[in-house]
């Protein structure tokens, strides 16, 4: 894939009988491959529900969302997802092995039994020492079952790899590297990373930066020009998500 873009997308959910929250508000932007952008915005601005939309778990109200200018919608959704990946907070896993689990996208989809060496290299690549890969995931600590889930995120070979606050309950140390090999990834196999999260740190090893207010891209740039900006919309919305 070599490009993402939202034309004017805009999406709200129902709360009560009669009324309606928007989420989403008029968003457009273009993504190009290879490229690491990273999302910011308070909680409820519509981070989430950006990424729901590109992997097809919610539709669009209005606005198209098109890859290499192709609109999202035709095909199927199983194929969808595996090209555009989304990987939550939270990690969740099925039945079985740390290593059944990355190599899971094959054997839940009758697609085989899973490509053995190739999972075990990508636990290698998370950091996942080998005397946990035969382990159930509930042995895991909390960051290593998300680095798990990143290891199948990848197993996919994803055109698009979205990180929803994934990196969150990380070590910083490993949440470092582990971000640093993920651009690496990106921009060597001239894929797209989306890092959504609001710690400064992790944004600034991104290309590019969105910025989100109340559904509205309100900023778009150069991570570290919107960052040391102290009265731009950046720097505002990370001191409040930060109190």
């Amino acid at each position: 894939m070599r490009s993402l873009r939202f034309e004017n997308v805009s999406k709200s959910f129902a709360v009560e009988k009669d009324r309606r929250v928007a989420v989403l508000r008029d968003v457009s932007f273009e993504l190009t491959a290879p490229g690491v952008v990273g999302l910011a915005g308070r909680s409820g601005s519509g981070k989430s529900t950006l990424f729901r939309l590109v992997n097809r778990l919610a539709d669009p109200d209005g606005g198209r969302i098109l890859a290499d200018g192709e609109a999202l919608g035709g095909g199927s959704v199983v194929d969808l997802r595996r090209r555009f990946v989304l990987c939550p907070q939270r990690a969740a896993f099925f039945p079985g092995s740390v290593l059944d689990n990355v190599t899971a996208p094959d054997w839940m989809t009758k697609r085989g039994e899973g490509d053995v060496a190739r999972a075990e290299a990508l636990l290698e690549r998370v950091e996942i020492p080998p005397e946990r890969w035969t382990s159930e995931p509930s042995a895991l600590s909390v960051g290593q079952q998300m680095r798990v889930q990143i290891a199948r995120c990848l197993y996919l070979s994803p055109d698009l790899l979205m990180l929803d606050e994934s990196t969150a309950n990380l070590d910083p140390h490993i949440a470092g590297r582990l971000l640093d090999d993920l651009a690496r990834w990106a921009r060597e196999d001239s894929r797209l990373l989306l890092h959504a999260t609001h710690e400064p740190d992790k944004l600034r090893r991104c290309d590019r930066m969105l910025v989100l207010e109340a559904g509205r891209i309100v900023a778009d740039g150069p991570p570290a020009r919107l960052l040391d900006d102290e009265r731009g919309p950046a720097a505002a919305i990370l001191r409040a998500e930060a109190d």
